[in-house]
């Protein structure tokens, strides 16, 4: 079990050693924090990129299921961060994952739904392209 550790505004909470840390942090941009002077335009680009992966969904419900899981968990994340985003005037990354000074920038559940997401839609669309059928 971790310790603890908190000094204003952070705590960090060891999961996985120093491998894995709870450290949330409200992030008001995008992705690595891009865009935080500027929230109220990444909440409408969000909200326009919403629609357009919902109306992919629909388009390609029937007949590519990794698609579909695709768009559904890129929508799911971006859906999650865009309530949180104008909730609370950012998201809540908790997620600190590296080992010692090498460490990605925190994030959170919907930004791996995001992320596993794009690559399903990806991986499908390479797998399209190899078998059309």
């Amino acid at each position: 079990t971790g310790v603890q550790t908190c000094a204003l505004p952070i705590c960090l909470t060891p999961v996985a050693g120093e491998l894995l840390l709870i450290a949330p942090a409200r992030n008001p941009g995008t992705a690595l924090g891009l865009f935080a002077e500027h929230p109220d335009p990444v909440a409408i680009v969000t909200s326009a990129l919403v629609i357009a992966l919902l109306i992919a969904l629909v388009a390609r419900l029937v007949r590519r299921p990794l698609a579909v899981a695709g768009v559904a968990l890129l929508t799911g994340g971006a859906v999650a961060n865009l309530v949180d985003r104008l909730a609370h005037g950012g998201v809540l990354d908790f997620f600190d994952l590296g080992v010692g000074t090498l460490r990605i920038p925190t994030f959170n559940t919907a930004d791996m739904a995001i992320s596993v997401g794009f690559l399903l839609a990806l991986l499908d669309a390479f797998r399209t392209r190899i078998d059309p059928d």
